[in-house]
């Protein structure tokens, strides 16, 4: 059971989560607002609100289910403890972050290319244009001195 104060338009609240388990069976999750259960929301619409609530570093730290109590357990590296501190501590926002960033950056990269690519691709055709009016010009011209020479 986790007791919090939240405050919600200007209006303190004081909600109370509770979580439990039974072997066997899925856990049980509530939420009561001032004492007043909160029976209108189902399991996943109240991990929801708890997830809007409390940042995901800290709710790794202080909302553990018995399978993440054996990781950390058993973990003789220290790795589950590294990231749940990292996120504790807003780092896997950096991490998140800078990957966004270079799918972004990649992706503005393969639009500017297909840009110049076209461009380049213009640029060619309107070369090929004009050598194949350089070259009519030619065969006319061409045509004309073999003419004369006939006459």
């Amino acid at each position: 059971m986790l007791s919090f104060t939240y405050n919600k338009g200007g209006y303190e609240a004081e909600f109370t989560v509770t979580r439990t388990w039974k072997k066997g069976k899925k856990d049980q999750l509530s939420l009561q607002q001032d004492g007043q259960p909160l029976n209108e929301l189902d399991y996943d619409k109240c991990q929801g609100f708890l997830n809007e609530l409390i940042p995901h570093g800290i709710a790794d730290l202080f909302f553990f289910d018995g399978e993440k109590i054996a990781e950390l357990a058993e973990d003789d590296s220290g790795n589950i403890l590294r990231t749940a501190v990292r996120r504790l501590l807003g780092l896997d926002l950096i991490t998140k972050l800078r990957n966004d960033l270079m799918i972004f950056v990649k992706h503005q990269q393969s639009s500017q290319l297909a840009v110049l690519q076209q461009q380049k691709f213009s640029d060619l055709e309107e070369q090929a244009k004009q050598f194949a009016f350089m070259t009519e010009q030619i065969l006319e011209k061409l045509i004309l001195q073999k003419c004369a020479l006939i006459y």
